[in-house]
């Protein structure tokens, strides 16, 4: 059964490139804090309600069974009914932790099978092909008084009748970024011409360590470190009290920084491969005549 195509409500929809020219933080505040996701087009019309569904999977679901936040979906493309939870993190007990929380329950004759479960939220939906799994756009915001927001996509991962989903892409921003106030009417892509170059959640030089942190741990307002070499693109540009003209950037995940911020680490002792927003002093910049290619 050939599901409807990709509906989003919001700019959502939109790449940051294309943002580019025409963005506002507003805009931008849809993209990182999406409406929640219309689940109705992908719904499966079953011959019984939906928690009966559930229920026929004979497992402690957590979120418990009465939940309103699952979904009837066929999921791998195989025309049965699958479950999707995407709603507040609750538990089997009804306890309610931090968050919102996703799973995806696939229809299996052995029992149910589990091919994800994060904390964090689908924003989109994708089915590429007819009775193929889907593809689906996936927002994490923290907690505990993380400032990131991790947008990624997930794509299906076979391992021999088993499926999981993996994230093909992942791109970070930083809640406590300083947002631009003018855009440029095109992006730029560059290279770093640097043997060392920052990216900052604003535009300013700040390099103050704070004595009572390890001194892996933080450095300013300074989010990633890169090499000479590292790609990216320009969105807009500002000019500090000096005159030095900052860009406003999209970083490329390949090469990955030397050095991230603990704020920008995403959970792992080494950079993890991830596209990063952030400021980026345009001196040691240097434009490239098209849009960078993509290197593995």
């Amino acid at each position: 059964m050939w599901e409807p195509p990709l509906r989003r409500a919001s700019l959502v929809c939109v790449s940051m490139l294309t943002l580019a020219g025409s963005a506002t933080s507003q805009d931008l505040a849809l993209y990182w804090y999406p409406p929640p996701f219309d689940w109705e087009p992908w719904e499966m019309e079953t011959a019984v309600p939906g928690i009966e569904v559930l229920a026929a999977l004979e497992t402690c679901l957590e979120p418990p069974l009465d939940s309103t936040s699952y979904h009837i979906v066929d999921v791998d493309g195989d025309a049965l009914p699958d479950a999707i939870y995407d709603g507040p993190n609750l538990q089997c007990d009804g306890a309610r932790l931090e968050g919102v929380r996703t799973r995806i329950l696939l229809n299996r004759p052995d029992g149910p099978a589990l091919a994800f479960d994060t904390l964090g939220t689908i924003t989109a939906v994708t089915r590429p092909l007819p009775r193929a799994p889907i593809h689906f756009t996936f927002s994490t915001r923290g907690c505990c008084g993380d400032f990131r927001v991790i947008t990624a996509s997930y794509v299906p991962a076979r391992d021999g009748d088993s499926l999981r989903f993996v994230p093909s892409t992942r791109t970070v921003w930083y809640g406590l970024m300083e947002m631009p106030t003018a855009w440029l009417p095109e992006a730029i892509p560059f290279e770093v011409a640097s043997e060392t170059y920052n990216l900052r959640y604003a535009p300013v030089i700040d390099n103050t360590v704070n004595p009572r942190e390890p001194p892996d741990w933080r450095l300013g307002n300074v989010l990633a470190q890169y090499t000479m070499g590292a790609r990216g693109v320009a969105l807009a540009e500002s000019a500090d009290e000096t005159g030095r003209v900052w860009w406003y950037v999209l970083m490329e995940d390949v090469p990955r920084p030397t050095w991230v911020s603990v704020d920008a680490r995403l959970g792992a002792d080494t950079p993890a491969a991830a596209r990063r927003f952030g400021w980026m002093s345009s001196r040691y910049l240097t434009r490239l005549e098209a849009a960078p290619a993509r290197r593995e």
